[in-house]
């Protein structure tokens, strides 16, 4: 089962959560958690979690993920820096955005190379 975004938990649902988790130890169940880094949790020194953290994307991993999404790396300078700015290198945001700009036609494909619009 997947939880995502547990930072946004009322206290009731956490405790609803955390009584679940006691009954954890010697079942056959996967459980993933998202959580910004700020959520403190209880159960890290239980002896059935593992955590990953997943970190931003680099300037450079960030575009490349843009030229994935747009299918060509033949892109403004200025939509670049845009995307940078707004998404921080998050991975959703990223793909959230590129999908907010060509659907309020801020950006255009002409020759193969994508460029802003309008500002």
């Amino acid at each position: 089962m997947a939880f995502e975004d547990l930072h946004w938990l009322d206290k009731s649902s956490e405790d609803v959560l955390r009584s679940h988790l006691e009954s954890i130890p010697g079942s056959r169940v996967l459980l993933i958690f998202t959580y910004r880094p700020e959520f403190v949790h209880t159960w890290a020194a239980k002896s059935y979690h593992n955590q990953l953290t997943l970190h931003r994307f680099s300037n450079r991993e960030s575009l490349e993920m843009v030229a994935h999404i747009l299918e060509t790396k033949d892109i403004e300078k200025t939509l670049e820096e845009l995307i940078l700015e707004k998404t921080e290198g998050v991975p959703f945001f990223i793909e959230e955005f590129i999908k907010s700009l060509k659907d309020l036609k801020i950006i255009e494909k002409k020759d193969n190379a994508y460029r802003l619009v309008r500002n």
